[in-house]
Formats: structure tokens, C-alpha cells, sequence
């Protein structure tokens, strides 16, 4: 079993950091740009944003592991995650497996937030999250191996 915590201060501070630079990069071309900058005053509706990110996580390591969950709390959220088979660097892959889920949950929130508060500017976060969602996958292929598939004769093609 491999567990880890990802603190929601850590990822709502990373949002904030994206959205304030990609508010300020547009206030050339567009004043109102700045619409797109989160604030503590929006965690409430970032939150919704997260738990449908983790539920997108947990899609994933649906049939690549045993087991999966992640706990929430009002600090953080711990993930736990029972692979198939346990790699001699289980530990070091569960640190790059860990940072690529806080990049697809602060990209989905981020996201979802710009193309809520203003949608012409969120082509570029959506076109991250299947590079986000594919670095989850390998990781956690790393982490489980690659599940045995039985041979088959194609349904007699």
C-alpha cells in the first residue's frame, strides 16, 4: 500500500498563482482579463472543481491498481493506492505519481474555473489535461505493472 497527502492550501495557492498570471498576460488585449484571478472568496466553488478532478483520478486507477481512495479532510487529502505489484522504486515513483496528481487537479481546477469566468480563454488548460491525464497513467503503470491479458482469437476474425 502506498499512501501520500497532497494539502488543499498547496494546490488552492497553485491555482491562484496560475490564474493571477493568466489574468495579468491578457490585460494587454483584453481589460477585463483580470476577471479570470481566483481568491480565497472562491475556494467554495474551487472545491467542486477538485472533488470532480479526484474522481477523474480515481477513474483511472481504476483497473491499473487493487485499490484506490482518497480521504479528505479540511487540510489535505490523502491518497492511498494498492498496486498490482510493489517496484523495487515504488517510493521514488510514488513521489512523481503524487506531483503529476497535483498537476492535473490544479490544471482541471483551473480550468474549469477560467472556462466558467471566461471561456475564450480556456482552450490552453483544456488542451494540458490529456498530457496531464497521461502522465497519472504512466506513472501509476510504472508503480502496478501492466495488467496480463489472456490471448485471444479475435472472436474467430
Amino acid at each position: 500500500m502506498i499512501q501520500f497527502s497532497l494539502l488543499i492550501d498547496e494546490i488552492l495557492k497553485e491555482v491562484d498563482m496560475q490564474t493571477y498570471y493568466a489574468g495579468e498576460s491578457k490585460k494587454r488585449q483584453d481589460v477585463d482579463a483580470d476577471i479570470t484571478q481566483t481568491s480565497s472568496d472562491n475556494y467554495d466553488e474551487l472545491s467542486v472543481f477538485m472533488d470532480t478532478a479526484l474522481n477523474d483520478v480515481s477513474g483511472m486507477l481504476l483497473k491499473r491498481t487493487r485499490s484506490s481512495s482518497f480521504t479528505q479532510d479540511e487540510k489535505s487529502i490523502l491518497c492511498s493506492i494498492d498496486p498490482f505489484t510493489v517496484k523495487a522504486n515504488a517510493e521514488y515513483i510514488s513521489n512523481l505519481l503524487k506531483k503529476a496528481i497535483f498537476d492535473y487537479v490544479v490544471n482541471y481546477i483551473v480550468y474549469k474555473w477560467i472556462e466558467m469566468v471566461k471561456p475564450e480563454m480556456a482552450g490552453l488548460y483544456f488542451q494540458n489535461i490529456a498530457k496531464l491525464e497521461y502522465s497519472v497513467i504512466k506513472y501509476v503503470g510504472m508503480l502496478s505493472g501492466h495488467p496480463r491479458r489472456r490471448a485471444t482469437d479475435l472472436a474467430g476474425i
